[in-house]
């Protein structure tokens, strides 16, 4: 039941399509409510906007971090004492932030802390006390060797940098590839088109042979056998023209889909007139890729990042060396007031140097001959991956001119067929000629006709391609 509800709508379509429609849609029209309107254009800057969101997390290495603690306890006695207060109380505040300054690998923490201690137990038995204490610190811890400079620290940064170079440019490339997908729906729904109309054309000659040929029949010129041959020839053109309908609607149905009109409407016609890309010559074509493409700057991209990540590996094998320094500013009082007002009796610093390493570094090593590894596989990849594409883009070109050699020998050959088929209309009216070798000939006409279309299908889908890897959508000045 669905099958027949299928091929009934779309013999209904077929035998309603009307050649010439009522609105010409050209092709940079359609890619622009196709793209406006294609699920995939709204999926790709998602993806772009959700790397880059992403990315933007390890900027976070650059945020001061803010840490705060507080203790609240009770009943303490005395260390080594059966002397037990249970109405002594310890309250202690912390407060500290801290920065990595990334550009250096320096480390910075400023931190203060508040205590206050009361109703201790007197280790000789007196009174109970109470006991106050303020601290301020800064401490500065510079990385060397393994991290000098905080190699190590940046190195997630130039990563999501680089994230976001290449999720731009991949971006860039999904909306040509998306773009390149259309305009061949496109080319495709202008070829059936264009063939349908020669295919028209033809039917309506037969027609109209048809007609002529019973008058001569009625007159006596022609014999039963020249209509029964029309005839055949118009059979012929209505199959080969319902054929090329179906194949029309289909794209038709296609084309709808995409710029949001209902599946079956006829009411928009691609432009008669195959668009012809403009393109640089070969050689400055082949110049561009090399330097300027796209796919060249995802392949560089690639390599750069593989290069960061073996120069952080080669780091990796060297041992870590900081230097440090620390100073305090506090006071211990039995008084509140007084610890306030002392702060800075006490101040002791410290500076030293720690020195790490793991003895053998075989993870380390393991690591870096991967990663070096790792960039020859790329490099090499990268090399193929570029002279493939420009061995292609020579093909294409290759291809190119062959078929405008061809479209100008075939120019010449519909000239020929034209005249040939009039000069054997002539010899039919003169009775001189068989009506078999006048449809021959109308047939040739039709044949050379849609090759040279055929042709210049080929030769705008060449183009199509190769408008997607040299980007000229994006660099119309080079076109």
């Amino acid at each position: 039941m669905k099958r027949f509800q299928v091929v009934t709508i779309l013999l209904v379509f077929l035998f309603g399509i009307s050649i010439g429609g009522t609105t010409e849609l050209s092709l940079d029209d359609y890619l622009k409510e196709a793209i406006n309107n294609h699920p995939l254009t709204q999926m790709a800057k998602a993806q772009y906007i959700s790397v880059v969101k992403k990315n933007l997390s390890v900027q976070g290495l650059k945020d001061w971090n803010l840490f705060l603690s507080s203790t609240y306890s009770g009943g303490y006695g005395i260390d080594g004492s059966t002397t037990f207060e249970p109405k002594s109380t310890i309250f202690i505040n912390n407060a500290k932030i801290s920065k990595i300054f990334t550009d250096t690998g320096t480390t910075i923490q400023i931190g203060g802390t508040y205590s206050s201690m009361k109703e201790l137990p007197s280790m000789l038995g007196g009174s109970n006390y109470n006991i106050y204490g303020l601290n301020f610190e800064l401490s500065v811890i510079q990385p060397l060797l393994k991290n000098t400079f905080g190699k190590l620290d940046r190195y997630p940064l130039k990563l999501a940098e680089f994230g976001n170079k290449l999720a731009e440019i991949k971006y860039a490339e999904d909306l040509e590839d998306l773009k390149v997908a259309l305009s061949t729906d496109y080319l495709n729904w202008q070829f059936d088109y264009l063939s349908l109309k020669i295919y028209k054309e033809q039917l309506d000659q037969a027609v109209e042979q048809v007609s002529l040929i019973e008058r001569q029949l009625k007159s006596g010129v022609s014999e039963k056998i020249d209509l029964v041959q029309a005839n055949q020839n118009l059979q012929a053109k209505k199959m080969a023209y319902l054929s090329a309908s179906e194949e029309f609607a289909k794209e038709t149905i296609i084309i709808n889909s995409r710029i949001g009109k209902p599946a079956l409407e006829n009411g928009v016609y691609p432009s008669v007139e195959i668009n012809s890309i403009k393109i640089l010559p070969k050689d400055d074509a082949i110049k561009y890729f090399k330097k300027q493409s796209n796919i060249v700057k995802i392949l560089n991209l690639t390599e750069d990042m593989q290069k960061e990540t073996l120069a952080i590996s080669k780091s990796s094998l060297d041992p870590s060396l900081e230097l440090f320094y620390s100073k305090k500013l506090g006071s211990s009082e039995l008084s509140q007031e007084d610890t306030f007002n002392n702060v800075g009796k006490k101040s002791p610093y410290s500076i030293g140097i720690q020195f790490s390493t793991p003895i053998g570094n075989t993870a380390a090593i393991s690591e870096y001959e991967s990663s070096e590894q790792e960039l020859i596989r790329i490099q090499k990849t990268n090399q193929n991956t570029i002279t493939d594409t420009i061995n292609n883009i020579k093909a294409l070109y290759s291809s190119i001119w062959y078929i405008d050699t061809q479209l100008d020998e075939i120019k010449k050959l519909i000239s020929l067929s034209q005249e040939y088929a009039t000069l054997e209309e002539q010899k039919y009216k003169q009775g001189r000629s068989s009506i078999f070798f006048l449809l021959n000939s109308q047939g040739q006409i039709l044949s050379t006709k849609l090759q040279e279309q055929g042709l210049k299908y080929r030769k705008a889908l060449l183009l199509n391609t190769l408008s997607a890897i040299l980007d000229l959508d994006q660099n119309k000045g080079d076109q």
